[in-house]
């Protein structure tokens, strides 16, 4: 496996040879001077200096859901890594497979925080604590907030964002762009992906830390791929949205940690 260095230090350059002393034209105030050389970008940024794209679910409402397959899963606002099938639900007719899922893999999570839930999405109060949504006079429990929203009660949704790695799918172009990182034969980019409300629930809490608790990733996040898709399911009020469905895939080679291991240094 090549070497993949992110944010290590600078690569060495040249000492500058000595000038000729300079003459009397040469000292004259704001006179350009030619460079023999050209200056050499050797700065290699860490993570910390970049913005990673994010992996977003096409929804009927939002951004990604009017330009996007609804169900998606779209890679930087552009790049399908899945498409779940269109089916003909009066007659039972595919007029689209879905693609395979998708293989991911999470490095690590922030630490859960809490959104206010307000009418078209936006906006709302961010707090860190269950005990500050307390304080904001808010719920975590969408039961007691049905019962109390007339007087005042808000309601907030956990959130987190994760750090995957992807692995290149199948019907995605091998060309060198995008899936740069290889390991073991196979190739990887990466992105964040954020869960809130519903999605933290099918992924968080039912797959990926009970998973961690007492599963398949006791030994650390990057110790076990899923392949992803999406399912589109109904709640109880009549409601219904596209969920992530991760399942356990695979564990991870001693040669992928290791690449996971260096990239998170940074």
């Amino acid at each position: 496996m090549a070497t993949v260095e992110f944010g290590a230090g600078a690569t060495p350059v040249e000492t500058p040879t000595a000038a000729a002393p300079e003459t009397q034209a040469e000292q004259q105030p704001n006179q350009s001077q030619a460079l023999t050389r050209p200056l050499l970008g050797d700065f290699l940024p860490a993570f910390r200096d970049v913005l990673l794209p994010s992996l977003q679910i096409a929804h009927p409402v939002g951004e990604v859901g009017r330009s996007h397959i609804h169900g998606s899963v779209v890679y930087d606002g552009r790049i399908h890594l899945y498409e779940p099938a269109d089916i003909d639900m009066s007659t039972g007719t595919v007029r689209r497979p879905a693609t395979k899922p998708f293989t991911v893999t999470f490095l690590g999570f922030e630490t859960p925080s809490y959104r206010e839930k307000v009418k078209g999405g936006l906006g709302g109060l961010l707090v860190k604590t269950e005990q500050q949504v307390t304080a904001a006079g808010g719920t975590l429990d969408y039961q007691e907030w049905e019962l109390k929203k007339t007087s005042g009660m808000k309601y907030f949704e956990p959130t987190t964002k994760a750090m995957v790695a992807i692995e290149r799918p199948e019907h995605l172009p091998d060309d060198g762009s995008l899936f740069v990182h290889e390991v073991n034969g196979l190739k990887y980019t990466f992105a964040f992906w954020t869960f809130k409300a519903s999605a933290y629930t099918a992924a968080c809490k039912r797959v990926l830390f009970t998973a961690k608790l007492t599963g398949c990733l006791q030994k650390g996040y990057p110790t076990f791929s899923f392949a992803a898709s999406t399912r589109l399911t109904p709640f109880r009020n009549g409601n219904a949205a596209w969920l992530p469905v991760l399942v356990p895939n695979k564990p991870s080679t001693p040669e992928f940690i290791a690449f996971v291991q260096q990239v998170l240094k940074g």
